[in-house]
């Protein structure tokens, strides 16, 4: 006997609600089997409003099994978040909030996501005869449409609006068609996804400085292809990508770049994971003319002119051990000590 049992959980469920969805159903799947043992007749089965303490007819939420016809947002999902954050000694002090909110409908047939983001930072330092203050800004909104052409492909337009004195730019906005193909179903998207994406963007940017280029704005077309790998398979799961996109009006400004990650379980209990890239930047426009000041270079207050970024990382874990791994027991948990000095970047 086979059975496939479905249990999907809503996006503001904790992890504590999770748990208890997916146990019941497992119970309900497991009800087939009891019932061959002669444990079935120790058995009670009841619906949510014969539950004890529970009045007959009280209302609850839907269980696993509701299906898109009882969703009164019509598969609208809304999230928003504050975040705030300090830290300091005696010659230094940072400070950090953001915000966001997002809107996002997915459906087999369209994906819609729509998000708005905004922050600040500013970091101080006053030590002797030196003192500064470093502040940036971001605000941003982004916006995507798709529609899904079969198995295979899907045909989108995104597009944006943001501003960010690290950047220069008092007002970027973009927008523009994307297409993209798929070498495997969408279906298997969950175990395996090769895609490969070709978007043309239009651009208009109003500077706080003017540029390197001498621009104070610009209007520009850029075009990107970007190819993607992605495999959650039992022997771990990888991550591969490698892009490329320039500006129409001059080939040399363009970037260009590749990488990924990877999780490897080598053997039982072993497993291995890594992961780098490396771009190559030739299209920084926006880096504001002038030489920059020793605060600008060492607190990263604008962007600085560079011809390439990269990323590396490297790990190695291996477990072994009593199978009896599960018991829990949260007594005397790591907790910083009264003496410790807790360092945060």
């Amino acid at each position: 006997m086979t059975d496939t049992l479905t249990y999907v959980s809503g996006f503001d469920a904790t992890s504590d609600e999770v748990r208890a969805g997916l146990a019941g159903v497992m119970k309900l799947g497991l009800m087939r089997y009891v019932a061959l043992t002669p444990a079935a007749g120790e058995i009670v089965i009841r619906t949510r409003e014969e539950e004890p303490g529970r009045p007959m007819g009280a209302g609850s939420r839907p269980g696993p099994t509701a299906g898109p016809q009882d969703d009164p947002w019509n598969f609208w999902v809304f999230r928003t978040s504050m975040n705030g954050s300090g830290s300091g000694e005696s010659s230094y002090k940072s400070l950090g909030l953001s915000g966001s909110f997002s809107a996002s409908r997915v459906t087999e047939d369209w994906k819609v996501s729509l998000r708005l983001r905004t922050s600040y930072n500013e970091r101080s330092f006053d030590y002797g005869t030196v003192s500064t203050l470093a502040v940036t800004r971001s605000h941003s909104f982004n916006g995507l449409v798709a529609k899904s052409l079969g198995d295979h492909w899907s045909l989108g337009v995104r597009g944006g609006a943001s501003s960010s004195t690290f950047a220069n730019q008092k007002l970027a906005l973009t927008g523009g068609p994307v297409l993209e193909w798929s070498a495997f179903p969408y279906a298997e998207s969950t175990r395996r996804m090769l895609t490969v994406q070709y978007a043309v963007e239009g651009s208009y940017f109003d500077y706080v400085e003017e540029t390197i280029y001498f621009k104070s704005s610009e209007s520009l077309l850029r075009h990107e292809l970007t190819a993607s790998l992605n495999l959650t398979q039992p022997w771990g799961s990888a991550n591969v990508y490698a892009g490329a996109g320039h500006f129409l009006r001059d080939l040399a400004q363009h970037s260009a770049g590749v990488g990924g990650f990877v999780n490897l379980r080598l053997a039982r209990g072993f497993s291995v994971n890594l992961g780098g890239g490396v771009t190559r930047i030739q299209d920084l426009i926006s880096v504001p003319a002038g030489e920059r000041t020793p605060e600008d270079v060492l607190l990263r207050r604008r962007q600085l002119q560079t011809d390439y970024r990269y990323f590396t990382h490297f790990g190695l874990s291996y477990t072994f051990g009593s199978v009896f791994m599960n018991i829990v027991n949260p007594r005397l948990q790591d907790a910083p000590s009264p003496g410790m000095v807790i360092m945060t970047h």
